[in-house]
């Protein structure tokens, strides 16, 4: 990657939503944050920012608050009325009356030979959203966290409401030549991700695991983006309601009458009742001040670019290093990162269409210690190891110490201790001792969190140290203290929340929060 060391400015980009209520009040809200919102919200922002800016302007938008450009501009606002709003924003109105402002501000400027300087993070945050603009003003689809995958607009194969899309995730990375000197370099790594096809929910919908297990097929779509078939209004899917939709009515705010969520559902999209189910569920939004509004499903389309999370089935398989490496040329190609592109060039940008080969270095097949003996890999067998006897023994917490500030917990904590020796059982861990403290009785004339301090200290200087529990309640704020006293005596704790994890007739104690500093040794 070659840059020419060019000046950009760099603007912040604010878009502000003004509407009136139902009960005549003017309200504003701003709509994109440091980092905008949804992907749908980033890409009618960045349509907007494209209609309005001018057509020979060298510029790139991350779609949320931050505009960079080759040319200074004076500070700049532009005004869309919701009945004049370019096609596909006038969703942000939901249907009602407003207007939308857009402010460019100057907030620096930057320069682009920069990217080499230490301390350079916003130089490259630049540098990844001038190499993405591009494939976001065509007709590609570019998405994922901070704008780094970029993905075709065609896709391969299809199943039901599932498509797969080939993309290249893009990053920039600065490396030492053969000279030592930092250069910079693009790392295109080929991408096949599944997507929710967009379309009328009728069609994509799983009928028979909507009907037979209604509570997994809300899971499935839970928090998924749609649109109405009638207009651009977004709907946030929560549930399926658990009657069936000829049975729902709801209460028209303006006449204060009941009507029955089919019948206005087919009304307001001018639909045949033939094409109607009655026997389905509606489609329900997360509850609002003013209830829970529900849509027939035959009104609803699922919105573009969204795609399948971990909860969805399992992604597509890896493909070989061949056609990897064919793919990402190809893809790179096609989205304009590896051939001519204006916003690249204009930035003074170059990326080299031939890959750099680098020497891969050979890591030793790795031999397997276990009590005293090595296990070494019989490489001639695609190194396979053979184990004789057992090979996984259970891990041990020796001591466990449970604290507690009032002696209306010692009944709970007393019933503690055969819950969590079967639960740690079952996990493959063995515990030994378990005893336990009544801070107010030990330390009458401490406060709670005193005796906390004055007992951690008392741990401190023991070679083998236990693991601390905590048992207090939600209301007192002893966690922060118990944190800090883990750091400085080097004693592992865990709180437990008295009033939910110990709750009565509950099977298994609940663990606040799990235990994440690596630097102390884990039982």
């Amino acid at each position: 990657m070659s840059i020419q060391n060019k000046r950009v400015f760099r603007y912040q980009v604010t878009i502000t939503k003004f509407w009136k209520t139902d009960d005549g009040r003017m309200k504003t809200i701003e709509l994109n944050g440091a980092r905008g919102s949804d992907r749908q919200r980033q890409a009618i922002f960045f349509g907007l920012i494209k209609e309005s800016l001018p057509k020979n302007l060298t510029w790139a938008y991350d779609g949320a608050a931050s505009l960079f450009t080759m040319e200074h501009l004076e500070s700049t606002i532009f005004h869309y009325d919701s009945t004049n709003i370019p096609e596909g924003a006038d969703s942000i109105f939901r249907g009602s009356r407003g207007s939308l402002t857009i402010s460019i501000t100057l907030n620096t400027e930057l320069h682009t030979g920069g990217i080499l300087d230490q301390g350079a993070c916003a130089v490259r945050y630049m540098m990844h959203i001038i190499l993405m603009t591009y494939p976001r003003s065509t007709d590609t689809l570019t998405i994922a966290e901070g704008g780094k995958e970029a993905f075709e607009a065609g896709s391969r194969g299809r199943r039901g409401w599932i498509h797969v899309k080939p993309g290249v995730g893009a990053g920039i990375k600065i490396v030492k030549n053969r000279k030592g000197e930092d250069e910079v370099h693009v790392i295109l790594d080929y991408k096949q991700t599944q997507f929710f096809t967009a379309g009328p929910r009728s069609d994509v919908i799983d009928k028979n695991m909507l009907f037979e297990d209604k509570d997994s097929a809300t899971k499935f779509f839970k928090d998924l983006k749609m649109t109405t078939t009638y207009s651009n209004q977004p709907v946030t899917f929560h549930n399926f309601s658990r009657e069936e939709i000829s049975e729902l009515t709801y209460t028209d705010k303006n006449t204060n009458e009941q009507k029955a969520v089919l019948e206005e559902g087919i009304r307001v999209a001018k639909g045949k009742r033939s094409d109607y189910n009655p026997k389905w569920p509606a489609v329900q939004t997360r509850p609002f001040k003013r209830g829970i509004y529900s849509f027939p499903i035959e009104n609803l389309k699922m919105a573009p670019n969204q795609k399948l999370g971990p909860r969805h089935g399992n992604p597509p398989g890896c493909v070989a290093p061949r056609i990897r490496y064919q793919e990402t040329r190809r893809v790179g190609e096609s989205i304009g990162l590896l051939s001519t592109n204006p916003i690249l060039q204009g930035f003074g940008i170059d990326i080299q269409s031939t890959p750099v080969t680098v020497q891969a270095v050979k890591v030793p097949i790795p031999g397997i210690q276990f009590q005293g003996a090595m296990v070494t890999p019989d490489i001639t067998k695609q190194a396979t190891w053979n184990i004789s006897g057992k090979f996984i023994q259970p891990a041990k917490i020796p001591k466990i110490l449970i604290l507690y500030g009032s002696s209306e917990f010692s009944g709970k904590v007393e019933a503690l201790e055969g819950p969590l020796k079967k639960t740690a059982s079952g996990l493959g861990v063995t515990i030994g001792i378990i005893s336990s403290v009544d801070l107010e009785q030990a330390y009458p004339d401490l406060s709670n969190a005193e005796a906390i301090d004055e007992r951690m200290e008392s741990l401190k200087a023991l070679k083998e140290k236990p693991l601390v529990i905590h048992v207090d309640r939600n209301t007192q704020q002893t966690h922060a203290l118990l944190k800090l006293k883990e750091r400085q005596c080097q004693v592992i704790t865990q709180q437990l929340d008295v009033d939910k994890a110990l709750k009565k007739n509950s099977p298994t104690p609940i663990v606040r929060e799990e235990y994440t500093d690596t630097s102390i040794d884990h039982p």
